[in-house]
């Protein structure tokens, strides 16, 4: 009769390391499946962010008929062609008195890689505007079927008059073509040059 007791408790002891020993792996398992879905959540956040930061977009009117959208990496064409004329009006529409002030101005939309470029090739025309004090350049933007976009590029075509002293030379068709890229919602320049059209 001992020894069944015996038996008993330690049987009783057996079962009750048993069932501790099963609620531990049970809460192990429970453990495992709250980190697994941790690490989907997580995953999912780190995907999903992103590319709501990219669509994000701002919503800009500077007037009632007018409408731009700026998001990270893109703007909708209004913005973007009337960027292209803020450009082109710096560009080419100088004199001896504003030169410093335009291309200044200019640059502040050339992008980082390109913004020596680009300095060099204004320096060159500034000292060439700034000797003929008497001649000044401007343009005249036609219409909305003169400037276009493919891609990265964007073309317009514009006339260009020179005036020296009074009198206004005949208009030159050219064609000023922007390479340009978004970077965090900004406008920058990667290219530009004319060409007659």
């Amino acid at each position: 009769m001992a020894e069944s007791e015996i038996e008993k408790k330690r049987q009783a002891r057996v079962n009750h390391f048993l069932s501790k020993n099963s609620n531990l792996f049970t809460e192990n398992k429970i453990l495992k499946f709250g980190f697994i879905c941790l690490c989907l959540i997580v995953t999912y956040q780190q995907i999903s962010i992103p590319r709501m930061v990219e669509s994000q977009r701002t919503i800009i009117m500077p007037s009632p008929h007018i409408k731009y959208e700026v998001g990270r990496f893109s703007a909708n064409d209004a913005y973007i062609f009337d960027t292209a004329l803020t450009i082109l009006s710096f560009y080419e529409n100088v004199n001896a008195g504003n030169v410093d002030a335009f291309f200044s101005a200019l640059l502040l939309y050339a992008a980082p890689e390109y913004a020596g470029e680009l300095k060099d090739k204004l320096n060159k025309r500034k000292k060439i505007i700034s000797k003929l004090k008497s001649i000044s350049y401007f343009t005249e933007f036609v219409g909305q079927n003169d400037i276009s976009m493919k891609g990265s590029e964007i073309y317009v075509i514009y006339n260009y008059y020179r005036r020296i002293g009074g009198k206004v030379e005949h208009a030159v068709r050219k064609k000023l073509t922007i390479t340009h890229a978004m970077q965090n919602g900004r406008f920058m320049i990667t290219n530009i040059h004319d060409k007659e059209a």
